[in-house]
Parts: C-alpha cells; structure tokens; sequence
C-alpha cells in the first residue's frame, strides 16, 4: 500500500485474519475429532459419550453414537463455511462504517450534500456523551448507512474519499457484492438460495430455494477479496481524510500509554501504517502531550486495536 494504511484497515486486517483462523480451527476440528472418534470406538456405533471422558460437561451434551457424529459433520462444515461468510461480509461493512465516521469526524464538508434527515430527539441523545461531535459522526453515518446494500455502502464510502473504480478494481468489487448476496441469502433465506443469489451467480447457484453449498474456497476467497477491495478504499481514504492523523493518533496513544521514546514509537508506526514519521515533527508532538492534558477524543476503535499492538510489540 503506497499511501500507508490506516488505523480503520490495520483493525480489519486484524478482524478478518482472526476470522480465517477461527474458520480453520473449527473446520479441522471437525475432521480431526472425526478421525480421532473412529480410531477410539474401533469404527463401531457406540455412543460418543462413551469414549474417554465423554460423559462429562461439555462433551456429554452432544449425545450420539459414532455413525450420527460422522453423517453430521459434513453438514456441520457447511454451516461453519456459511457462517464465515456472513462474519466477513460483516467485517468488511464495520470497517467502511468506521471509514465514514472518522471521515465526518475529520472532515465535516463531507456532508455537505447529505439531505439525510435526523429526528431532534436523536441529535440530543447523541451529543450527551464525554465526546459530542464523535457521537454525532457516528449517529450519521448509522443513519444513512443503515439498511444499504453493500453495493450502495462502497459506493457511498467511495465518494466520500473520491475512490474511483478502474477496469482492474471494478470486478473485485462486483465479485464482492456477489458475495453478499450469498450472505444475505444464508442469513434471510434459511440458507437457501434466493432468485438474487441465482440471477447474480447463475453458474453456481442454478436452482432457487435449493439449499445453499459452499466450500473452503470461498471463505478464503471472500477473505482476499475484502482485504483487497478495502485497501483500495484505504489507499484514497489516506490521501484525501486521514494525511497524517493516524500516525499522530498512534504516536500519541504510544506515548501515553506506554512512554515510549521517540524512535521506538516512529520505529511501530512506521511497522503497523507502513508510514514514516519526521523525528522533528514527533518531538514537537511529544513536547505538546507532556504539556497539555491528553483527551482522548480522536478516535473510534475499540480499546482491543491499541491491546493488539501492544501485546504483538511486547509492550
């Protein structure tokens, strides 16, 4: 990523790496346990429970002989695989609403055009809080992001950062929609395929209200393909919202938080947003912190994105 990377996709970088690991720690412990459950009742239909210590909590609550166990767990692999797909797709949109937030909230003049209406009742409720304008960002980008197709949402979040699709970018993007389809076939649908999901994907799909197949290949493909079409969002979002911001905002919770000197604190900002910080320029920030009273109120990530760096630099 040319431009650096930003605090929004670093989090869900994060998010999906912990999602794909979930997803093959789950699906190989189907196939493992599988195995290890033949091997230990000898092939024969026993009861689960049986075996070893299976007859205490939590294992004695799938109650079974060995031959139900192994005609379930391809059943079981596809609702996991489905699963996945509906955790990605629901990764991907927390990161473009994190996105607008944090635009509104940088740069207000995206709103310019917005005619999106908001009850007084709401704009009160939101600018309560310790940190108003923030509260009132993320009360905007709920209510006009709320209920979009993730066709609307990228287009939404592209014109915020002037992101425009090329003959390269454009067919991740639509292979990405697609996928939603998927989701919103599993999640609405009963996990069975609608006239949507047959009309957008007719080559795997063919029947509607057939139930839905899925294979470990799409869940690594919808991986790649959210990663993907976010950083060519976090490439724009970069150059025309966040410029400098993100590795002020990192420098300075590095420095609160844990005191760090100047070069260790350039030396992660530089590792994490692959962006290079000017010595000058971090003392005089530095000297600004031990001066002022610190507020954190630039930021809308959750605590676990500042843990994450922390335990991953062993601070």
């Amino acid at each position: 990523m040319p431009n650096g990377k930003s605090l929004a996709y670093v989090h869900l970088h994060r998010n999906i790496t912990n999602e794909i690991r979930l997803y093959w720690f789950q699906n190989n412990s189907i196939i493992y346990s599988t195995r290890w459950l033949e091997h230990k009742s000898g092939g024969n239909n026993i009861n689960i429970t049986s075996i070893d210590d299976g007859n205490i909590p939590p294992l004695s609550n799938l109650n079974i002989n060995f031959f139900e166990y192994k005609s379930l767990a391809p059943e079981g692999g596809e609702f996991l695989r489905q699963n996945s797909i509906v955790s990605l797709i629901a990764t991907f949109e927390a990161y473009l609403a994190i996105v607008y937030i944090r635009a509104i909230y940088i740069s207000p003049e995206t709103m310019q055009e917005s005619k999106t209406q908001l009850l007084v009742k709401d704009i009160a409720s939101s600018i309560c809080g310790d940190n108003p304008w923030l509260s009132f960002a993320g009360l905007v980008a709920t209510k006009i992001l709320w209920n979009m197709p993730l066709s609307d949402m990228i287009y939404k979040i592209s014109s915020v950062v002037k992101f425009s699709a090329n003959a390269t970018s454009q067919p991740l993007i639509d292979e990405l929609v697609v996928f939603s389809s998927l989701r919103n076939a599993i999640v609405h649908n009963s996990r069975r395929v609608t006239p949507d999901l047959n009309k957008k994907w007719r080559s795997r799909f063919v029947d509607v209200d057939k139930a839905i197949s899925t294979e470990s290949r799409d869940v690594l493909r919808l991986s790649t393909l959210c990663l993907r079409v976010a950083e060519l969002i976090d490439n724009r979002f970069i150059v025309t919202i966040i410029k400098d911001k993100d590795g002020y905002l990192l420098s300075k919770e590095l420095f609160v938080r844990y005191g760090l000197v100047n070069g260790k604190i350039r030396e992660i900002v530089n590792s994490e947003l692959n962006i290079k910080i000017n010595s000058t320029d971090l003392d005089i920030w530095m000297a600004k912190w031990r001066r002022d009273e610190i507020v954190h109120d630039d930021y809308i990530f959750s605590e676990s994105i500042f843990t994450y760096i922390a335990k991953k630099w062993d601070l």
